[in-house]
């Protein structure tokens, strides 16, 4: 399986698990955690959505015959940075939102902004890849 298929494949896993997440978020866990966590838990869900459809784009992108190869390769870092970013940013949400942010949690707030700044690094390497391509 070529790389791109692989971006698409964990793009649309993501996605489906946002979209349950979101479902969850929206019907099932405002009995279950507090209302600031449950804010937090739908930012998470967001982004994951966001930049899963994101991950999928650079899969289908890097199938695309004729393109450079330095366009690929920024392509390639396109998108190990937003699936890098998806884990440590919404993944470090999910957590905060269903440990509270209580004692024993100080190690994944700096997971946050990491996750945050792949993202956006991603989004850069992204734009970089439409410039080489």
């Amino acid at each position: 399986m070529t790389q791109g298929r692989w971006f698409v494949t964990l793009g649309a896993v993501s996605g489906a698990l946002a979209v349950i997440a979101g479902a969850s978020g929206a019907h099932g866990l405002s009995d279950i955690i507090e209302r600031d966590s449950l804010q937090v838990f739908r930012t998470a869900s967001n982004y994951q959505l966001i930049h899963s459809l994101v991950l999928c784009l650079i899969g289908v992108w890097l199938d695309v015959p004729n393109g450079s190869a330095s366009g690929r390769l920024w392509l390639r870092w396109a998108g190990w940075l937003v699936l890098i970013g998806i884990i440590g940013f919404s993944g470090s949400l999910y957590l905060l939102a269903f440990l509270g942010g209580g004692s024993g949690t100080g190690w994944v707030g700096p997971l946050t902004p990491i996750g945050g700044l792949c993202l956006i690094v991603g989004w850069l390497a992204l734009a970089r890849a439409a410039t080489r391509k």
